[in-house]
């Protein structure tokens, strides 16, 4: 027999428990189209002065434990975006044009790990949303797995203002350092 216990809850998680109920009517600049398979959450301001993160992750948990290291470190995530396990260059195209949809956004971190997904295509996605999503924000990307060298050198030539690391910790604290200029 397995048991469950729900013991406690952080207080960050729990402000989302304590909201009351609302209706959203679907935003048709956050939608993805039917080719993506692309879950994209929204999250409400809060009233909070603090820039927000508008984050772009492939995984649930990974995107979970991306909000809960974004949050820890005191910085406010705009949305989760869930690119599912197998994104394409458009599918990352389309994430920037839906995260960077809400002006709100100051930096934009994506965090990847490839496992089915690919890290050259999603380094090529990223080429292509600053081709053609017109981005004004920092962004901060972090690629690991799947062909994570190949990702790097297509950033790196790329010569866009991106950057770029493999851990986690200096991603989240260049992320940091990036709200704090405002």
């Amino acid at each position: 027999m397995i048991t469950t216990s729900f013991s406690y809850i952080p207080p960050y998680r729990s402000l989302f428990l304590s909201l009351p109920a609302t209706t959203i009517s679907p935003d048709p600049v956050t939608q993805p189209t039917p080719k993506h398979n692309i879950v994209y959450i929204p999250y409400p301001p809060f009233d909070s002065p603090r820039p927000r993160v508008g984050t772009i992750v492939n995984g649930a948990g990974l995107s979970m434990n991306t909000l809960d290291i974004l949050t820890l470190h005191g910085l406010h995530p705009s949305n989760m975006l869930d690119t599912g396990g197998k994104a394409t260059a458009e599918t990352i195209w389309e994430s920037f044009r839906m995260v960077l949809s809400d002006t709100s956004v100051k930096v934009l971190f994506v965090n990847v790990f490839g496992g089915l997904t690919l890290c050259d295509v999603i380094a090529k996605g990223i080429v292509l949303a600053f081709k053609e999503v017109g981005i004004e924000v920092p962004v901060v990307v972090r690629l690991r797995g799947m062909r994570e060298k190949e990702g790097w050198r297509i950033l790196q030539e790329s010569k866009l203002p991106i950057f770029a690391f493999d851990d986690l910790e200096d991603a989240v604290e260049k992320v940091k350092e990036l709200v704090a200029k405002g």
